[in-house]
């Protein structure tokens, strides 16, 4: 949503920017340059919250560092090089326990 909030306002920047150019009264240019200064502040602000949005979702959502080790039965992979090779072990899954059998 900010993000066509801030092209909506360069469009509007834009059109204070040709108003100007086809001004001749010199206050009256100036008024719509600032006009337009102030619409691509606005623009430019926008796009600032949506990219912290952004950001701080993107923190929010990733996985973090040891989760898989956390007793959940995952190993995290493990790296080791060999000579200018470099090589990933697998990831583990644990092996269920047969169910005991009551009774036999």
């Amino acid at each position: 949503m900010s993000v066509k909030m801030a092209a909506e306002y360069l469009e509007e920047a834009l059109h204070f920017d040709q108003l100007a150019a086809a001004e001749s009264d010199p206050e009256l240019k100036v008024s719509m340059l600032k006009q337009a200064e102030a619409c691509r502040k606005l623009a430019k602000r926008a796009l600032h919250d949506q990219l912290t949005r952004y950001r701080s979702d993107v923190k929010r959502l990733a996985p973090r560092p040891g989760l898989a080790q956390r007793g959940r039965g995952l190993s995290a992979p493990k790296r080791s090089s060999v000579g200018s090779f470099s090589t990933t072990e697998t990831l583990t899954w644990p092996t269920p326990a047969a169910p005991s059998s009551p009774g036999l």
